[in-house]
């Protein structure tokens, strides 16, 4: 059992140190290479044989053993794998940590097929990943020379909170994290609660291990819902790797509940019913023409409401709802079937930079009455 166990351990170690470090430094070369590398397996099986120091190998354990089983993983964590081991030692410094290969299981078990095998999974990666490589390349290449072009600019002017923004991430890209450091603390002089910039200097001190990013991410996801669970997770980690485990238990719970949060609000946007009430739309009129100018492409609709869903869940997100009224012969009947089609339609191919509900309203009378008495709702009447 200790050896599956510290198989495992090795297993998960070897892992992160693959995406940390051997990954990440093979995607640096889009930056200078128009192909991917053409011995991408032979050179993870050197990485492999590499030796991990004992610093980082115990971070990557710390990292692993704080994981807790969940339905994003159908794999239980490697805590409660260990558990069922009845692996458990009295302090992570007791466990063995392997940090070099000396004998391949892979030359052991395959022998000179070992060769074959890298060489067809280096030309089998090669070919998948040539076609994207190639078009990254292309827009690093692009954006290294907006990068010039900001840096000059940034010299003669002031730069507008977009364009630093962009430079931040350009230079975040091309220089490092530190280079872009100033920068954003620029963006966040000028505008304090800049949702972006909050969170990459959050992101950048926690990385530090400085606990003044804890409130640079804390201004980001209080503007931002869709960041807190990305955000409690950095802050997560970090007082993790503090020691700080209370805390870092509250941070955990927080991102939980938000996700519970995200799953009813999730429900609440995917249907609209009888009893659902409703708001003008208050878009301005040139957003409404462009609506319009779609839906008319569409012979089959008569008539076409737009308005807004009261919704429970992160209400100041709204989720528009387009309702059409579907052309039907005498002889036809308004079929359940057809009205889904009809939706799904106008859902795939209506541009709409909002979020929104589509429906055919020709069996929903009721929510149809309910537009018509708002008094913009209706948007298209042939």
């Amino acid at each position: 059992m200790q050896n599956a166990a510290e198989t495992l351990i090795n297993v998960e170690v070897k892992s992160r140190f693959l995406q940390n470090n051997f990954w990440s430094d093979v995607y640096q070369q889009i930056q200078t290479e128009i192909e991917p590398p053409s011995k991408i397996y032979a050179q993870m099986e050197k990485g492999f044989l590499q030796a991990i120091n004992r610093e980082t190998a115990d971070l990557y354990l710390k990292v692993s053993l704080s994981e807790e089983t969940n339905n994003a993983d159908t794999r239980p964590c490697l805590k409660d794998r260990l558990r069922a081991l009845g692996y458990i030692p009295y302090a992570e410094e007791d466990i063995d940590i392997n940090m070099s290969i000396t004998t391949n299981a892979a030359n052991g078990f395959l022998g000179e097929s070992l060769i074959k095998f890298i060489e067809h999974f280096n030309q089998a990666w090669r070919e998948q990943t040539a076609t994207a490589w190639r078009q990254k390349h292309t827009e690093i290449q692009e954006s290294r020379a907006t990068f010039k072009q900001l840096q000059q600019k940034a010299q003669k002017e002031q730069l507008t909170i977009d364009e630093s923004l962009q430079l931040a991430f350009l230079t975040w890209d091309f220089e490092s994290e530190s280079a872009a450091l100033p920068i954003l603390e620029e963006i966040v002089g000028r505008n304090e609660h800049h949702v972006s910039a909050n969170y990459l200097l959050g992101q950048i001190l926690l990385k530090r291990q400085d606990q003044q990013g804890i409130e640079y991410i804390e201004r980001a996801i209080a503007k931002d819902k869709d960041a807190v669970i990305d955000g409690c997770r950095l802050i997560y980690d970090f007082l993790q790797q503090q020691g700080n485990l209370e805390q870092a238990q509250s941070y955990r719970q927080r991102a939980e509940e938000h996700y519970q949060l995200m799953l009813q609000a999730e429900a609440e946007r995917s249907t609209i019913k009888n009893s659902d009430e409703f708001l003008s739309h208050n878009l301005p009129e040139s957003e409404v023409n462009k609506l319009r100018q779609q839906l008319s492409r569409y012979p089959q609709i008569t008539t076409a409401y737009l308005t807004r869903k009261v919704v429970q869940f992160f209400p100041e997100k709204p989720l528009y709802v387009l309702g059409v009224v579907r052309k039907n012969n005498f002889w036809q009947f308004a079929s359940e079937s057809a009205n889904s089609e009809l939706a799904n339609t106008l859902s795939q191919n209506i541009e709409f930079p909002y979020p929104a509900f589509f429906v055919v309203l020709n069996n929903n009378p009721k929510i149809e009455k309910k537009f018509q008495l708002l008094s913009n709702a209706a948007i298209l009447n042939h």
